[in-house]
């Protein structure tokens, strides 16, 4: 999905599997609210798929509050009858660290684009995408 951000250098080694906002774009619960109904209006056939990679702050979920946020953001995502969502709920710093200490982090499964792998036995190229997704804090 396109972004009103400068553009980097780094850009041109992202890998796009699906939807991802670009970084920085949505820290909160109404800007993940824009990104579905941005999804929703892209024509299926040209884009292949409709899904959409989120990942968020693990805090998020620890409120009542979160949890009726995720529910409600999932109702949303029915209701504009988009095809596929996934979520990452793992921070940077635990990502970061299993980069650096993967014998510590053999149990750490994440959400790639349609599956499920252990993050430790992906390349890097793909752990740097996963860590870049943008985390969102649903309270």
């Amino acid at each position: 999905m396109p972004c009103n951000q400068p553009r980097r250098k780094n850009l041109k080694k992202t890998i796009l599997f699906a939807g991802t906002a670009c970084t920085g774009l949505w820290p909160t619960f109404g800007q993940v609210n824009k990104v579905l109904r941005s999804l929703a209006r892209l024509p299926t056939i040209k884009s292949i798929a409709q899904l959409l990679n989120l990942r968020l702050s693990p805090g998020s979920l620890e409120t009542e509050e979160g949890l009726y946020r995720l529910v409600s953001l999932l109702k949303g995502f029915r209701s504009l009858k988009l095809w596929h969502v996934q979520f990452n709920t793992v921070s940077t710093q635990a990502l970061l660290d299993a980069q650096q200490h993967p014998e510590k982090y053999r149990d750490l499964v994440v959400r790639v684009a349609g599956y499920s792998a252990l993050f430790v036995t992906l390349d890097r190229a793909t752990q740097d995408d996963i860590i870049r997704r943008t985390s969102c804090d649903l309270n």
